[in-house]
């Protein structure tokens, strides 16, 4: 995938990198909501916005499959559309008690199937087995070592990342109710190998609401994976473009604000808060192509980041002034990653319910969406997505198809630069928009994952002022379209055969780059041409 990247000057380097050091998730909490007291949804249109919605509620206004009246004895193709076979890992930053326990509080009170909490020793041998293709779900909290192995050992507490972590693993729970879950979580320091550890876990769908400012050094390869799809948040501070969702080979994901719903349309406009714009360092990846400015624009596609429920427990602190254990207040402000982390956990309070907004909660429902899509696909025998990107650009040039996959968001911005504000198409605060779940899977489920075109170097030989015609090699599923660049003057392609002609070639060594483009995906691929033309004299000489 093409990408450009260059690094910042060296004190802007040490000061991003000691931002994503202290850690980087973006969690705001609206409100806290006693414990017990939003067990069920409530239909119709949307609450109000100082409210917070439920999974079934997001279900039906995404047109996501309903929900069985049981769980049990669901056929494949039913299982498949609850994501079953399928792995959701969860990135995340210091520990989280009684993770499993809360995700299943949550499945509970929202009529989720609760899902088996299975320990993977530390000495498992990787990559895991597939996750069963039955109707059942699995959660496993995994610690990582800063050598990228298993540990038995969780890293610190932390109080914002624990309702993270909570965020991440129950709504993209919500989105794929029978997927497996596995949770990756490492002191701050260690994500990277976290992430590596991830990758050689088996394929699956990666979840990530880590961020900082783009222009640290990205670590793009940690992110290459093809078994692999990525999704990261792209912030809650606005109009700011962050890493990693600023890497080609990541799906960005951004925030809309779901004002409300009925059964067959949804009010939807860009969450102010979003973060997104046109990266400083990052080329543009193919499928971007004719969207944007020659640079990665984020996000590449929203979901709403407004209110939803998270349950989570907070462990006391160690010890009051009055020498009593006793449980955090609530909080009363928006929570950002603390420099350091809060003392050891000595016993858990009861779960609370918090109200929470951001991209880090859109991130994991669409995590969730395309671990069902990869059900659906091993179904009916394709191959898992990985890079889902060209696929959803793809849209872009069948108008028909793609109002009824996504929902074009047009209205409100993240900003007030010129192109700050939503609009008709592809624009950068919201992306593609929104997704129609159903539509959505439809579209997936056909598709033939996306193929990369393989294009071959070449060397070839000719002589001044002699017709010159060769083909350059190729491999690809499907038709492409041909260029050349630093061809000398009179040197042709046709764009659609392949086949270089040079009527009057000039004497000379010549360094030419084909490039292929699929323009259904917009992936491509280029090889360097070496042509070396003798002289006449020369070239008579040789014969």
């Amino acid at each position: 995938m093409p990408e450009a990247v260059r690094s910042p000057d060296a004190r802007a380097r040490r000061r991003r990198a000691r931002q994503l050091a202290r850690g980087t998730a973006r969690l705001l909490v609206a409100a806290w909501l006693a414990a017990g007291a939003c067990r069920g949804a409530r239909g119709g249109t949307g609450p109000a916005l100082d409210g917070a919605y439920t999974p079934l509620q997001l279900r039906q206004a995404y047109r996501e499959p309903p929900l069985p009246a049981h769980w049990n004895r669901l056929d494949a193709a039913r299982a498949a559309s609850f994501g079953a076979g399928q792995t959701v890992y969860v990135l995340a930053l210091y520990g989280t008690p009684g993770l499993a326990e809360d995700v299943n509080e949550f499945s509970r009170s929202f009529g989720l199937p609760t899902c088996s909490v299975l320990r993977i020793p530390t000495d498992a041998i990787v990559p895991l087995a597939a996750a069963p293709a039955g109707s059942g779900c699995t959660i496993s909290v995994l610690h990582a070592t800063a050598s990228g192995t298993l540990s038995s050992r969780a890293p610190a507490y932390d109080p914002n990342w624990a309702r993270e972590a909570a965020a991440d693993l129950e709504w993209a729970h919500a989105s794929a109710p029978l997927a497996r879950l596995i949770e990756v979580d490492s002191a701050p320091a260690d994500w990277a190998a976290a992430l590596g550890l991830i990758n050689t876990l088996g394929p699956g769908v990666v979840s990530m609401s880590m961020i900082a400012p783009e222009g640290v050094a990205m670590h793009a390869r940690l992110f290459d994976n093809a078994d692999m799809s990525y999704l990261a948040g792209t912030g809650d501070a606005g109009r700011q473009v962050n890493w990693p969702s600023v890497l080609p080979r990541v799906l960005a994901v951004g925030g809309s604000v779901l004002r409300s719903y009925t059964a067959d349309s949804r009010e939807e406009t860009v969450w102010a808060s979003a973060g997104g714009g046109i990266s400083r360092y990052v080329a543009a990846p193919t499928y971007q192509s004719g969207v944007g400015r020659g640079m990665r624009s984020v996000p590449d596609v929203v979901m709403n980041a407004g209110a939803a429920q998270v349950l989570v427990r907070i462990p006391r602190a160690a010890s009051s002034p009055s020498g009593r254990d006793l449980c955090p207040a609530a909080p009363r402000a928006a929570i950002s990653a603390p420099a350091t982390a809060a003392p050891a956990p000595a016993g858990p309070c009861p779960p609370a319910w918090s109200a929470v907004v951001g991209t880090s909660v859109a991130t994991p429902e669409w995590a969730g969406i395309l671990a069902v899509a990869n059900a659906e696909r091993a179904l009916s025998g394709h191959a898992a997505l990985g890079e889902v990107q060209p696929l959803l650009y793809a849209l872009l040039s069948r108008p028909g198809l793609y109002a009824r996959v996504f929902q074009d968001i047009r209205s409100g911005s993240n900003g007030g630069c010129p192109s700050c504000g939503a609009g008709a198409g592809f624009d950068t605060p919201s992306g593609l928009g929104s997704p129609n779940v159903g539509a959505l899977l439809a579209y997936l489920r056909s598709c033939p994952a996306p193929v990369t075109p393989i294009v071959g170097s070449l060397r070839v030989r000719g002589r001044a002022s002699r017709r010159l015609d060769f083909d350059v090699p190729l491999s690809a599923v499907e038709p492409v379209r041909w260029s050349l660049t630093g061809a000398p003057r009179g040197m042709r392609i046709g764009a659609a055969t392949g086949v270089v002609r040079w009527p009057w070639p000039t004497q000379g060594s010549y360094l030419v780059t084909a490039t292929a483009t699929d323009p259904r995906t917009r992936l491509s691929a280029s090889a360097m041409l070496r042509v070396r033309i003798a002289s006449s004299d020369a070239a008579r000489s040789m014969n």
